[in-house]
Parts: C-alpha cells; structure tokens; sequence
C-alpha cells in the first residue's frame, strides 16, 4: 500500500513538472536564494559552534550558569538545560537535532528526550524580531497595546506557550533524568561535515515547500484560504502571503503570523522531525507543537479580549 501511494505521489509531481516547468524552475531558484541568503546564515554558525561543543562534551559546563533558573520552571539535567538553551536561542530545528544527538549518545534519558522535545524546538528571536516582527508585525493589532511594547508582547506570545507547555509537561510526563555515564558514547565525526549535511537536507525541504507553496497560489479558490494554506506550508514565504492578502484584517492577520509561527509548519515540521531519530519522539514532538498552538489561541484570545 505504501509503495502505491508513494508511486501515486511520484507520478503526480512528475505531472506538475511538466505541466508548470517555468513556475517550478523559478520556485527552485528562488527556494535557494532562499537557503542561500535565510537559511545557511541563520543556521550555519549554530550548527557549527553545537556540533563542536557536543563533540568535546562541552553541553553541561554552558548551561552551568543558567542551569539554577532552568530547574525552577523544568525538570531537566545538566545536558538537558544545553537543549534548552538551544531549542530557545538557535530556533528551528536545532533544538530537535540537539535534543536527538543527546540521547543517541546516551547523554539524555528516553524520558528525558520526550519531555523536552515538546517544547525545546522553537523560532529563533532573529528571525522573529528581524523578519516576522519588522516586516509585518509593525503596524498589526499588538501596535496599540498601550501596556507593553509591541515587540516584547510579540517575543511573549511566541516563546511563552512553550513556556508553558514545558511546565505543565514536567508534571504530566515525569521525566528520568538520571543517566548512567558509563554508558555515554562519544561524538564522532567531522563537525563541519556534520553541519554541511544537516544543512543540505534542510535546504532540500525549503526548495521543495517553497515550490508547493507557489503551486498553491495557482489553485482558483478563495485568496484567504489559499494565504492560509501557503502559510501552514511555509512560514518564511506563508507569511509574506498572508501579509499581502489578509492585511486588512489586522487580528486574523495577526493570529495567523504568529500561529504559523509557534507551530513552524509543514516544512518545518518537515526539517525538524527529520532531526530525530526515534519514531516515538517525533510523536512527541508534534504533541508538544499541537499543545503549544492551543496554548497560544488561548493567549492571543485573552489579549483580544483586554484589548477590546
């Protein structure tokens, strides 16, 4: 059955290949700009600096210093407070990775692993605050909180769902973070060589989203529901999009951004769970992604509220 349907898939993007061969080609050349000009600078020097500190175990003296104010809100060890630290700093899908290398390398529980992927794979503040925030965010709804600055209540509705979920998980989930470290293995290989691989993979699904996203844009449906569609797709072209056909509507615009945003995507979902490597984390981890998107609807409803 799975070959069929694999088969089925195939067969259709041949079809579309050939039937949209100048949107497809120009879709490609602009997923690599992308990758070129978004991706590879956003990523690259973390993946580099992570790889090299896994490599010379370096994880537990990093996070020695935020360690103390980490275990108030999780229950996490020594390592676990590094993904932390990354899943929060770096953005997507280096928390995912992160996470993933620590327990294939047995520096993390199972337990451990699952509970923090729910909540330790999220949008770097770079991108949020210099792509999403600056370019669309502006002048949208959170503009005239008179409370709080537009771009801290920004910051607060992205990061503070997985906050929360990580809080509440603690206590639902009840990870082990006891380790036997005679069981540690070390890390091995070429970090450069590690971070060129992971990188090629990532851009492989940027390219190939970004060309679904375009396709999406040729459908003859309502231009609401096709920005919609793009932005569940990809968030970095979906935003774009949302932006130009929704911007009229300031609180829909809005909750959609930075929906999509908490979330990631497809694509980012994508390139996240093809950074773990157990079956049973990716389920986590899209449980912690479902969670953090409920989360968010109830805050973002809250501050309709107060604002109106």
């Amino acid at each position: 059955m799975k070959k069929i349907i694999k088969t089925i898939l195939c067969v259709f993007a041949i079809v579309l290949t050939v039937t949209f061969p100048a949107l497809i080609s120009k879709s490609v050349k602009d997923g690599i700009a992308l990758c070129l000009y978004t991706l590879v600078p956003a990523l690259l020097p973390f993946m580099l600096i992570v790889n090299i500190m896994q490599k010379h175990d370096l994880c537990s003296q990093i996070s020695y210093i935020l360690k103390p104010i980490l275990k108030i809100f999780f229950k996490i060890s020594d390592n676990g407070c590094f993904a932390v630290i990354i899943g929060f700093i770096c953005g997507y899908p280096m928390g995912a990775k992160t996470i993933s290398d620590l327990y294939i390398h047995k520096k993390i529980s199972f337990s451990e692993a699952a509970y923090l992927v729910t909540f330790c794979n999220n949008c770097s503040l770079s991108f949020l605050l210099n792509y999403i925030f600056l370019n669309y965010l502006q002048n949208s709804f959170i503009k005239n909180t008179a409370f709080i600055n537009p771009a801290l209540l920004c910051v607060i509705l992205v990061y503070c769902p997985a906050f929360i979920v990580g809080t509440a998980n603690r206590f639902l989930l009840k990870p082990d973070i006891t380790v036997n470290n005679s069981k540690a293995m070390p890390f091995t290989g070429n970090p450069i060589l590690l971070s060129v691989k992971s990188l090629t993979t990532l851009s492989v699904y940027v390219i190939c989203f970004n060309i679904m996203s375009r396709l999406l844009l040729t459908l003859p449906i309502n231009a609401t529901f096709k920005s919609i569609l793009c932005g569940v797709s990809e968030i970095t072209s979906g935003t774009a999009i949302i932006f130009e056909n929704i911007s009229g509507n300031t609180v829909l615009c809005t909750y959609l951004i930075l929906l999509f945003t908490v979330f990631g995507g497809i694509s980012i979902t994508m390139q996240s769970l093809s950074q773990i490597c157990h079956s049973k984390l990716k389920v986590y981890y899209l449980v912690g992604k479902l969670e953090s998107s409920v989360v968010f609807t109830l805050l973002f409803f809250i501050l309709y509220l107060v604002k109106n």
